[in-house]
């Protein structure tokens, strides 16, 4: 099945905390699948359910920390390292612009990056 994306994902490995919205402590996660303007792909060892709202925080590489509210919209089983996880695909539902923005030019930035080291090319536009 192919898939209709209309924003570039980058995969990465940035820190980001979260919790549930109704809930009271924060989890601490070592990884993230990929990230978008639009919405963040987590492996989480807490099963989280398709419609749970989310509080997060995302670190990036620049030490930009970022917040936003997000909603589970998939949800699905996996294993790392011999663990159980699971991936979870969680859109941004409230988001600054400026965060968003930022996101957008981060994964822009980095994609471009992984192309020209795969043309052998310098990185041109990097001020």
């Amino acid at each position: 099945m192919e898939e209709d994306r209309k924003f570039g994902r980058l995969i990465s490995n940035l820190k980001v905390t979260w919790r549930k919205i109704d809930g009271f402590t924060w989890e601490k996660l070592n990884e993230n699948k990929d990230i978008s303007e639009q919405g963040i792909c987590l492996i989480v060892d807490e099963r989280v359910e398709a419609g749970d709202d989310l509080l997060l925080k995302i670190e990036l590489f620049s030490g930009s920390a970022i917040r936003a509210i997000g909603k589970v919209v998939w949800i699905s089983e996996a294993v790392l390292d011999g663990d159980k996880v699971f991936n979870a695909g969680i859109k941004f539902l409230d988001i600054d612009k400026d965060d968003r923005k930022e996101i957008a030019e981060f994964v822009f930035r980095n994609l471009r990056n992984k192309l020209l080291n795969q043309l052998g090319e310098e990185d041109l536009f990097e001020s």
